[in-house]
């Protein structure tokens, strides 16, 4: 049952200083800023006396399962029911990091048709405007650094904890590629040395994010490495293709793609990586690039987007079609691709 009518606009974080039923949405195939955003408004609000259920549409990444309360979320798969009645009684939903409700897939109409307001936390420069309260920045990092904010506006100020800093961070330095990207701004330096001060554990967030792979996932890496890796000298590119049998022959848990398309970008002269995964309803694609090149502008030739230098897409083609119109469009966009993006002086 909804607890009050919607505070107006400039009231709704006062709203929540009084204990109140909430949902915090994570977009489908989440990563380590919507479980780490999800998470971490959690562990924020939970000592204020508000209940908040995290839920997701689709299947948790394995790699996060370190995380500080991975295993109260719900996913629509397997808790469609309790994930359902949540929405349908929340007093407020939380839709993290995602500016278009389509993300949340399955729970998109539910989403829309429930009682509760929606507040709309996101960084991403695709964007509806469904929600009737937003904190918008697609300057920011991530969307744990505007979680980190909105725990600066709230009147009650609350504590960051050990758990919630431990989110904060691990999602802040996921979008960030390990604080290597050039959204890692001073700012959000600044933001995770606060972090820090509040307890997040910088060893224990990297251990569980880089050093509890499992055995598929390595040899899955190493497969891609030495038999899937395709390096385009003419368009400074580097791809990465798995199929549907590859899929299957290592048994591909959610999140064991995640970081491949890095390793195609970390190649010597390679301004874009991009990663193409068949699956049974779609092809998905993850494309990252180094510098000027609007890696967005080209996931949306695949019904995609997202930022700058990290995007993503997807194709209702197979897989040997779309690599096909990947190749194609390279070849529309290789004068662009064509530039140093830092200049390296020998001593």
């Amino acid at each position: 049952m909804i607890d009050s009518p919607r505070p107006n606009p400039n009231e709704w974080l006062d709203w929540l200083s009084r204990p109140r039923k909430l949902v915090a949405v994570g977009h489908m195939n989440p990563d380590g800023d919507a479980i780490g955003s999800t998470l971490g408004l959690k562990h924020l609000l939970e000592p204020l006396g508000h209940e908040v259920q995290v839920v997701v549409p689709t299947p948790k990444p394995n790699y996060m399962n370190w995380a500080p309360g991975f295993n109260t979320i719900w996913d629509a798969f397997q808790n469609e029911k309790e994930v359902l009645n949540a929405i349908a009684e929340a007093d407020a939903i939380f839709c993290m990091d995602f500016g278009v409700l389509s993300r949340a897939k399955s729970l998109e109409e539910p989403i829309a048709q429930a009682a509760g307001f929606k507040v709309n936390i996101d960084h991403h420069m695709d964007y509806e405007p469904f929600a009737q309260y937003e904190i918008r920045d697609i300057a920011a990092s991530s969307t744990c650094e505007l979680v980190y904010r909105m725990a600066r506006l709230l009147p009650q100020k609350p504590h960051i904890n050990a758990d919630c800093a431990n989110c904060l961070y691990a999602g802040i330095s996921t979008d960030t590629g390990s604080f290597r990207h050039r959204n890692a701004s001073a700012h959000t330096l600044r933001i995770a040395a606060d972090l820090i001060e509040a307890g997040a554990d910088v060893e224990f967030v990297n251990y569980g994010l880089y050093s509890c792979q499992t055995e598929n996932r390595l040899r899955l890496t190493g497969f891609c490495l030495l038999e899937r890796l395709k390096v385009l000298e003419q368009f400074k590119t580097a791809y990465i293709s798995i199929n549907a049998k590859e899929y299957e022959q290592f048994n591909i848990q959610p999140g064991d793609t995640e970081g491949l398309v890095n390793l195609a970008l970390s190649v010597d002269g390679v301004n874009l990586g991009v990663l193409l995964v068949e699956r049974p309803d779609s092809v998905r694609l993850s494309f990252r690039s180094m510098g000027k090149f609007p890696a967005n502008q080209l996931a949306a030739h695949f019904n995609g987007g997202g930022h700058y230098n990290a995007a993503g897409g997807r194709s209702q083609e197979s897989i040997e079609t779309t690599e096909i119109k990947l190749l194609n469009l390279l070849q529309q966009y290789e004068s662009q691709l064509n530039y140093k993006p830092f200049e390296i002086h020998s001593s």
